[in-house]
């Protein structure tokens, strides 16, 4: 079915380069249809621990030079993402004529254009459940703050009973119950050791939603600190905390980074960065027509 739809398109766009088998399937893919173009959406960084980072490198060495001497186009959702892999190809020059840098983008209808609510029950947790998430720096952070409660989504690998009471679990929801969660709770949390963009926080802004990040180059990238919220060092807990009581204690401050995010976000509606996919897709089936 792959092959037949692959063959009969007239262009084949390839998402979420995670490893080894993708990279199997786009080559399956390559050979019945040459417009293939592939779009790093996923984190291959993935790892705190220097052991595996070895790996990574290895893995992103390998899917980056094949995909790069096959494909006919090369996008990134971030520059810095870009350099990354950049950095470990070997055809830099053919790297340098196929790539391209298009953002992350944001349904139109996903974004409010005014909010009134800026009142907080607790604090939602952004992202995966995970230790290169910043799970066990919230565990900490939730036994030092044990008057907020901690909002958590989706899948939780551990039994809850380890962490403190005030995080709270809800175990997997569908996305439409994430975007009124943050609808109705204004503060957000991300506590990541590692993002390829941070899409949780493009949804937060969307929906004038205030976010306490760690400063990671990828988000540093499009996320202003004290614009779009508030930043540190990953991994520093007490000025996650300081930050966090800052927030609650000044609500003037956080009036004023909701409206600043209603606004930047609509840098990166769908209605304005869609249309770069689509000039992708012309000029490739463009140049094999005769």
């Amino acid at each position: 079915m792959l092959i037949g739809k692959a063959y009969r398109a007239d262009l084949v766009h390839m998402n979420c380069f995670n490893g080894l088998s993708s990279l199997f399937v786009l080559y399956i893919v390559r050979l019945f249809n040459r417009n293939t173009i592939a779009v790093f959406h996923s984190n291959m960084n993935s790892t705190r621990w220097d052991g595996f980072r070895v790996l990574y490198t290895i893995r992103k060495f390998i899917v980056i030079n094949a995909t790069t001497l096959i494909v006919k186009k090369l996008i990134f959702i971030t520059n810095v993402q870009r350099e990354e892999y950049k950095s470990v190809c070997m055809f830099k020059n053919l790297f340098n004529k196929k790539e391209t840098v298009i953002n992350n983008f944001i349904q139109d209808d996903l974004i409010l254009k005014t909010r009134n609510n800026t009142k907080s029950v607790g604090i939602t947790f952004l992202g995966r459940f995970s230790p290169n998430k910043g799970s066990e720096d919230l565990a900490y952070l939730a036994r030092e703050m044990s008057d907020i409660p901690f909002l958590v989504f989706g899948k939780v690998r551990r039994s809850v009973d380890i962490y403190p009471s005030n995080i709270k679990f809800y175990g997997e929801v569908d996305r439409s119950t994430v975007l009124k969660q943050l609808e109705s709770n204004i503060l957000t949390l991300s506590m990541s050791y590692d993002e390829t963009f941070g899409y949780s926080i493009l949804e937060t802004m969307a929906k004038g939603g205030v976010v306490i990040t760690t400063n990671l180059p990828q988000i540093c990238e499009w996320f202003i600190d004290q614009r779009n919220g508030l930043m540190f060092d990953p991994g520093d807990i007490a000025k996650a905390k300081q930050l966090i009581l800052y927030l609650k204690h000044n609500p003037v401050e956080v009036k004023k980074i909701s409206r600043n995010n209603l606004i930047d976000v609509q840098a990166f509606a769908s209605s304005r960065l869609a249309p770069k996919y689509v000039d992708v897709y012309r000029r490739i089936i463009n140049s094999t027509i005769i």
